[in-house]
């Protein structure tokens, strides 16, 4: 499955880089790369990121146990950015990263 996923240093959460970061990557996904489905994966136990998930418009898709994460949910992302979400993230400057990672293409 296709995914966007996020890591932001400790220091640094709660500030709005991971949100930006996943709304910019989301957008580049189904904009710029044509993706048709975007998913997140995230540790059953990372609240924060859950919250952040469904906060973004994230459903959860279905649950699954790995073998060394343990339980994990993925969810699914809509692409649902509003306009002015976009020129909110346009006029920003702050500095993020985020990854995007397509398996067919590793």
């Amino acid at each position: 499955e296709r995914e966007i996923t996020w890591a932001i240093v400790e220091h640094k959460q709660g500030m709005g880089f991971a949100a930006e970061a996943a709304l910019r990557s989301r957008t580049y996904a189904y904009e710029t790369l044509g993706w048709d489905s975007v998913y997140s994966c995230i540790s059953a136990k990372n609240l924060a990121s859950i919250g952040l998930a469904e906060k973004l418009g994230a459903t959860l898709d279905r649950e699954v146990n790995h073998e060394t994460r343990g339980r994990i949910k993925i969810y699914k992302h809509q692409f649902l950015l509003l306009h002015q979400e976009v020129q909110r993230l346009l006029v920003t400057n702050r500095v993020s990263f985020c990854f995007v990672r397509n398996p067919k293409n590793n």
